[in-house]
């Protein structure tokens, strides 16, 4: 059920719980990302990692984050909508806290599906239940395998069927065609949860191309970021500009880009750190650049939610998602009615015998 609120966790984020914050009215010219990113620092001059992302909508403010020390010493993520034309934050939450409210509502569900609300142990936990709703799967198709010259029989419901047949034609059915929708899911589900064991097993075989380090810079003085983006942005004229994060002390500034052919369509993959100082390129991480088995990995955040299909993909995505519902009381049903059938047939001896 969570997976199948967070294929539209930004929609309902923006259109339903927080559509104050997030729609904006007039038509003012907006910022760039990196003057964005400047002016929310200016108003959270205490914050780490301040960025902005491009608006996720037509018709919506950009996304600002940064982070700042929580009330027990944790690093609490923050999410604020800001003003285009101004940079003023006009609205903003901590993400994925609890207790939850109306505003990180759907950051508390993203949280709960994602690491079960328990941080590294929840992480791990979801992805060994991945792997564990794979291998029932599988057992579940391997015991309905129909006979050959039997597949139209086994995907129909038996006409005056017992009840028991018909528990067991319609959790067959269900399992058959949602089996490897959900077996998909599954597998990019546990892998984006435990990457370290999935790489390492890819790596053994073939070339990852490993992420790179963020460089260290040591000069003191440093341009404008907007200086810092123009000079950037000219070399990827091709690609979409996603995000401009400032560099805290000695680090880099981070932009993201989507280019033709990103397997990911709401974020880009394309990476470039520059230095604060002229601009020029620290290092660039890009699809382009990838190996084969890179661009695979890459591609199974898109299939976990759907995007790598589109909006008919996304919508499967949900209804899959609800599936595993069905699985369970369908199969609770089966159960219960064989229980009871075999309770039944015990006792009838004992009455004839009576």
């Amino acid at each position: 059920m969570t997976g199948s609120l967070l294929v539209f966790h930004r929609e309902i984020d923006h259109f339903l719980l927080n559509r104050d914050w997030w729609r904006v009215e007039r038509a003012a010219p907006s910022l760039t990302l990196a003057e964005l990113a400047l002016r929310l620092r200016e108003q959270r001059p205490s914050a780490k990692g301040v960025g902005v992302d491009r608006p996720a909508f037509s018709g919506s403010a950009p996304s600002g984050y940064y982070e700042v020390p929580g009330a027990s010493g944790e690093t609490r993520f923050m999410i604020a909508a800001l003003d285009p034309a101004t940079g003023r934050i006009r609205g903003e939450y901590a993400w994925g806290v609890l207790p939850p409210g109306r505003r990180n509502f759907m950051s508390v569900v993203y949280r709960l599906h994602y690491e079960l609300l328990a941080g590294a142990t929840g992480l791990t936990l979801v992805g060994v239940l991945g792997l564990a709703t794979l291998l029932l799967l599988a057992i579940g198709l391997y015991l309905w395998w129909p006979r050959p010259r039997r597949w139209r029989q086994s995907l129909r419901l038996k006409p005056g069927a017992p009840p028991v047949r018909r528990q067991f034609d319609l959790h067959g059915i269900f399992g058959a065609l949602g089996g490897l929708g959900l077996g998909i899911i599954a597998l990019s589900g546990a892998y984006m949860a435990l990457p370290g064991p999935f790489r390492a097993a890819i790596g053994a075989v073939t070339h990852l191309t490993p992420f790179p380090q963020t460089p260290h810079i040591t000069a003191l003085t440093a341009a404008p970021p907007a200086r810092v983006e123009a000079a950037i942005r000219p070399s990827l004229e091709h690609a979409r500009y996603d995000s401009f994060a400032l560099g805290d002390a000695g680090q880099p500034h981070r932009l993201t880009f989507r280019e033709p052919g990103d397997p990911r369509t709401d974020y880009g993959s394309t990476v470039i750190f520059a230095d604060p100082a002229d601009g020029h390129v620290l290092a660039h991480h890009s699809p382009a650049r990838m190996s084969t088995a890179d661009l695979v990995l890459r591609f199974q955040f898109p299939l976990h939610n759907g995007q790598a299909l589109g909006q008919a993909g996304r919508i499967l995505v949900a209804v899959l998602g609800i599936l595993p519902i069905g699985l369970f009381v369908t199969g609770l049903r089966l159960w219960w009615l064989r229980r009871s059938a075999r309770s039944r047939a015990s006792k009838a001896p004992q009455r004839a015998t009576a």
